[in-house]
């Protein structure tokens, strides 16, 4: 899989578009601990470093890649 181009959450009016260029200037997938012995795939973005938003990884998610 390439770079994330953008990540949306949810359908319809309802949903939640974030994309690299426009909204963050990047977008990971990243490992956040849960328990000392779990941890949850999460996207996160960031703009200038920082972090914009975090998104647990669920079936409502379409992500689209370079």
């Amino acid at each position: 899989m390439g770079k994330i181009k953008s990540i949306e959450k949810g359908w319809g009016a309802d949903a939640q578009l974030f994309t690299v260029g426009c909204t963050v200037d990047e977008i990971r997938e990243e490992s956040k601990p849960i328990t000392n012995y779990a941890n949850l795939k999460v996207y996160r973005g960031y703009t200038n470093g920082k972090l914009v938003f975090e998104i647990e990884s669920n079936s409502s998610l379409t992500i689209i890649y370079e």
